[in-house]
C-alpha cells in the first residue's frame, strides 16, 4: 500500500492505453512517454501493461506502507529517499514507512514511476489508464490527489534487488534523440498529402517548429513555417489517431497526442509514427521539432526495434 502526499491534476495512472476504441469514440490515454513506462516495467520485471504513475506536477511525495522496489524513468530528475539522493533512471528499493519524494526535472516534461508488480486498479475497456475527459479508468477516474491510497499487483522476484541507475548507452540514446538543437521524428503521408503543394511540403520538412505554450496531452500547437492547401474544400470529421499531423486555417500544424479527440475536420498532412511518439512526451513548450519523411518499410523496423527493447532490458535487469 502506498499513500499519495501531494497534489497534482496531471499526475495519473498510465499503462499501454486503450488500444482498439477509437472508432467507438474512446481516446486511447496511456502513457505519453511510452518508452519511459515501459521501461520502468521492463527495470523491474513487471509486464509490459503493468500500470505506473505519470508525474507531471512536482515535487511528487508517496509514502509506502511495507517494503517495495520501485523504478523511476522518464525526465531527468532527482529523487531522495529520506536526505538520500538518487540519480535519474534509477531503481530503488524503498522500506515501509519511508517517504520518496521525486523533484522538478532539470530536463524533460514528465517522469513515471513504476511500482514492483504494478499499480492495482480496475481495467475498464482492457486498460488501466485514466481518461481525464471522460473520468474513468486509473484511480476513480481522476488525478491523484493528497490522501489517495493506492494498492500494488501481486510481486515478483525482484523486490530485494539492490539499488541501481541506468546509465548506459540506451539511455544517453534516449536523451540524445530529444537534445537541445531539435527532436527529429519520422513520419508518413496522410489523407490530405496530395492536398499541399510541394513547396508547403518542403517547407514543412525545413522547418524546426516550437511547441506552443497550449500544448498538453491532447496535442501540441506548433508555431513556424505556414503551409497552405492547393483546394478550397470543406472536410467532414473523419478518423484520427495519437500521431496525426493536421493543419488549420492558421496553416501553423497541430500533431494529436494520446489523449486526442478519436475525430476532427482539418486535412492531415503526415503522420508521425507509432515508434517515434514518446519522443513528443517530453518536449516542453519551447522546445523545438523537426520532422522527417520515411516510407513503410522503414516505419515497420522501427516498431520492431522498439518491441524488442521491453524484451533486452528486462533480461538485463533480471
Amino acid at each position: 500500500m502506498m499513500e499519495i502526499l501531494s497534489n497534482g491534476p496531471l499526475n495519473i495512472i498510465v499503462d499501454r492505453g486503450r488500444i482498439g476504441f477509437l472508432a467507438s469514440g474512446v481516446s486511447r490515454s496511456g502513457a505519453i512517454d511510452s518508452l519511459s513506462y515501459e521501461l520502468g516495467n521492463a527495470m523491474l520485471g513487471n509486464s509490459r501493461e503493468a500500470a505506473s504513475i505519470e508525474i507531471n506536477n512536482f515535487p511528487f511525495k508517496v509514502r509506502m506502507s511495507e517494503a517495495c522496489c520501485v523504478a523511476i524513468t522518464g525526465a531527468l530528475s532527482t529523487s531522495r529517499i529520506g536526505q538520500k539522493q538518487h540519480a535519474p533512471w534509477s531503481r530503488l528499493k524503498v522500506n515501509a514507512g519511508e517517504t520518496l519524494v521525486i523533484e522538478a526535472p532539470q530536463e524533460g516534461r514528465c517522469v513515471y514511476l513504476a511500482i514492483e508488480g504494478g499499480i492495482e486498479v480496475q481495467r475498464v475497456l482492457n486498460s488501466c489508464a485514466t481518461d481525464l475527459k471522460a473520468a474513468f479508468g486509473g484511480h476513480e477516474g481522476k488525478a491523484l490527489a493528497k490522501g489517495d491510497s493506492l494498492r500494488s499487483s501481486p510481486r515478483n522476484s525482484a523486490a530485494s534487488a539492490a539499488p541501481s541507475s541506468l546509465f548506459d548507452p540506451a539511455l544517453q540514446t534516449y536523451w540524445r534523440a530529444l537534445s537541445e538543437a531539435g527532436t527529429t521524428v519520422r513520419v508518413l503521408p496522410s489523407a490530405e498529402w496530395q492536398e499541399f503543394s510541394d513547396e508547403s511540403k518542403e517547407r514543412f520538412f525545413n522547418t524546426h517548429y516550437t511547441v506552443g505554450r497550449s500544448s498538453n496531452r491532447q496535442g501540441y500547437r506548433l508555431s513556424g513555417a505556414v503551409l497552405k492547401r492547393t483546394v478550397n474544400r470543406e472536410l467532414l470529421s473523419h478518423g484520427i489517431v495519437p500521431g496525426t499531423v493536421q493543419i488549420p486555417t492558421s496553416g501553423e500544424p497541430i500533431i494529436q497526442l494520446v489523449d486526442a479527440n478519436t475525430c476532427g475536420g482539418y486535412p492531415k498532412l503526415v503522420n508521425v509514427i507509432e515508434a517515434d511518439l514518446w519522443k513528443l512526451g517530453q518536449l516542453m513548450p519551447g522546445r523545438t521539432l523537426r520532422f522527417e519523411l520515411t516510407d513503410i518499410d522503414a516505419a515497420l523496423s522501427a516498431g520492431a526495434q522498439r518491441h524488442s527493447l521491453f524484451e533486452t532490458t528486462a533480461t538485463q535487469w533480471r
